[in-house]
């Protein structure tokens, strides 16, 4: 889904051109160089031929040596200045891809939900390492031998011209055809280097996935079909690379300037030249000189190709980014104003129905007409059918998305108006799928409050009943959890996401489940922590718990994607039958309340 209002590129030249007009300096410095260095490589042969003329008139005299002096210092400036402009290239290069490589990364942050629901992860990643990658080698070393190159080919068509008009007009005329079929030549290459990084996206792709089910793959045994999978997918990539490969070894651009040369290189380098070499016209050196260039000219066209379709095939992928930067987020913004909202007050969903975006916007909706109002500081339980829209209420709460239809307000407050930064300081969600940072405990739990104090925190454990294990860990609060907290059970990762909750404070709290991975003997130590935390705050519980349907001021039923009750429990055991009926489903809770008082359950 791309942009259909301002973009942010509107082509891929404008994309590498902008990132690199970021380091003006440097750049100039770059071209400069690089056109001195250019100017290097033709000198020499000019040089050479008179060295030749000097040669023949006086000998191994003192001119000839000055000469061939004059050869060794440029030779020795064109090292220089070549070096230096792969330096500078370098440095503008890097620096692009840096920034390029940032905006990127703070792009996908910025962008809502709703683009990570449509645009795959394993994708994300393929793009933002391997095309920006390719980009810069299409820039270094494709956009600068490019420049070279072309730059070397001028000068020595000026040169040329100088010494005979003629075939300075014949090599002149002939880059008017060379270019503009270079250009047609690229068209070509153009699919065959996005099917080629499409494929590398699937190859990256179905290697990520592998790794993080590894655990799934070796419970199953099916390590041989996955390599088999592999296999395939490798040897389509590598179909694609022989393909680009093939287009570029025949380069038939190269023909018209083979062609070109070799007609001057005839008519005006040994007809022409003989003819005014016999006449006195031009001298020995001077012929030397129109050899040597034609040969330098066909030497530099064997240059182009490889470097062309690099430049080419950076566009490509440049394309691939922009689409990107450019998508249109359903989600807006409001101005930068922070609004003064009161959190306390009441939330009421006016009317709202909300539909997953989808590519060909043809998503169910997950909730219809849903209205209802929560008092502030009540305690919400929320609860259904598996999919029937309770994960969504919370997810529009946080304005991860808008509702597609109707609208939502907090204290009188329409949550649109709201900067969704904003929104999320306010209210804090503890996930049913907990994910955990490969990082310290301590950090996963402040990761909302990074200058958390170390107090904080731990008084935040121990209201999430998280402190004991935590203490029991090898470096306490420093222990470093696995990648996605594989390393911790179920209930220690649910009980560290309420941890990082508390320690967040917010105004809204908002529980999806959290209580769906810990026993009861740790669901009953959490009970009186988390009563306290939901204190002074309006809280919101997904739940299938007895318990906490009886201890909430506010039970709403929502089951395909429809509101069907609302109320207290005592309200709705008298009114709601389908109400009635999710309660006689939790027979052992329900025992278990009966005939165990809860002053009576003994922790051991």
């Amino acid at each position: 889904m791309l942009a259909e209002g301002r973009k942010r590129y509107t082509n891929a030249t404008a994309y590498i051109l902008g990132g690199m007009r970021k380091h003006p300096f440097l750049t100039v410095a770059a071209l400069l160089l690089t056109l001195v260095a250019s100017l290097m490589t033709a000198l020499p042969f000019v040089l050479v031929g008179q060295a030749i003329d000097v040669l023949s008139i006086d000998g191994l005299g003192s001119g000839f040596y000055v000469i061939i002096f004059e050869i060794l210092l440029l030779g020795l400036a064109y090292l220089g200045s070549n070096f230096t402009a792969g330096w500078l290239w370098a440095a503008v290069v890097t620096g692009w891809e840096r920034d390029a490589r940032q905006e990127l990364f703070e792009s996908l942050q910025e962008h809502s939900m709703a683009f990570h629901d449509q645009i795959d992860s394993k994708r994300l990643l393929s793009i933002s390492m391997q095309d920006l990658n390719w980009i810069r080698m299409s820039l270094n070393p494709g956009l600068r031998m490019f420049i070279a190159v072309l730059l070397s080919y001028g000068i020595t068509i000026i040169i040329l011209w100088n010494i005979d008009i003629i075939i300075g007009l014949v090599m002149a005329l002939g880059l008017i055809p060379y270019l503009y079929s270079s250009y047609r030549y690229a068209n070509v290459v153009e699919p065959v280097r996005r099917l080629r990084a499409e494929r590398m996206e699937k190859l990256t792709a179905s290697s990520q996935e592998v790794f993080r089910g590894i655990e799934v793959v070796r419970a199953f045994g099916s390590e041989k079909r996955e390599k088999d999978k592999f296999d395939t997918i490798s040897g389509n990539y590598a179909k694609s690379v022989e393909q680009e490969g093939r287009l570029s070894a025949f380069f038939y651009p190269q023909l018209i300037v083979l062609t070109i040369t070799t007609i001057a290189f005839l008519v005006g380098g040994l007809q022409l030249g003989g003819l005014q070499l016999s006449q006195s016209v031009i001298t020995t050196g001077g012929l030397v000189q129109i050899l040597t260039l034609l040969l330098a000219i066909d030497g530099q066209n064997f240059m182009l190709p490889r470097n062309l379709l690099m430049i080419r095939g950076g566009l490509v992928n440049a394309n691939r980014i922009i689409d990107l930067l450019n998508w249109q987020d359903p989600l807006t913004e409001p101005d930068d104003t922070p609004l003064e909202v009161d959190w306390t007050g009441d939330i009421v969903f006016h009317n709202v129905s909300f539909s997953y975006p989808s590519e060909n916007g043809n998503s169910s909706y997950a909730l219809k007409n849903i209205d209802f109002r929560i008092p502030g500081g009540s305690k919400v339980a929320l609860i259904g059918g598996p999919g029937g829209g309770k994960s969504s209420v919370l997810k529009l709460l946080l304005r991860l998305y808008d509702p597609t239809e109707g609208f939502i307000t907090v204290g009188g407050t329409d949550l649109r108006q709201i900067r969704s930064d904003q929104v999320r300081k306010a209210v804090g969600l503890v996930e049913q799928d907990v994910f955990l940072f490969k990082m310290s405990i301590k950090d996963n739990i402040a990761y909302g409050s990074p200058n958390a104090a170390q107090e904080a925190i731990i008084q935040a454990a121990i209201k999430a009943q998280a402190h004991e294990f935590i203490q029991e860990m090898p470096q306490g609060y420093d222990t470093q959890v696995g990648e996605r907290g594989f390393t911790l059970s179920g209930g220690q990762r649910q009980r560290l996401a309420i941890a990082r909750a508390l320690m967040h404070n917010p105004h809204i709290l908002l529980l999806d489940d959290s209580t769906s991975a810990i026993d009861a003997r740790t669901e009953y130590l959490m009970r009186s922590a988390l009563a306290e935390a939901m204190n002074d705050r309006t809280s919101i519980t997904v739940t299938q718990r007895l318990r906490t349907l009886l201890e909430s001021d506010l039970v709403i039923i929502i089951d395909k994607g429809m509101l069907i009750a609302i109320g207290s429990h005592d309200e709705l055991i008298r009114t709601s039958s389908h109400y009635r009926q999710i309660f006689d489903r939790l027979p052992e809770t329900r025992k278990l309340l009966e005939e165990v008082p809860v002053q009576e359950v003994v922790i051991t």
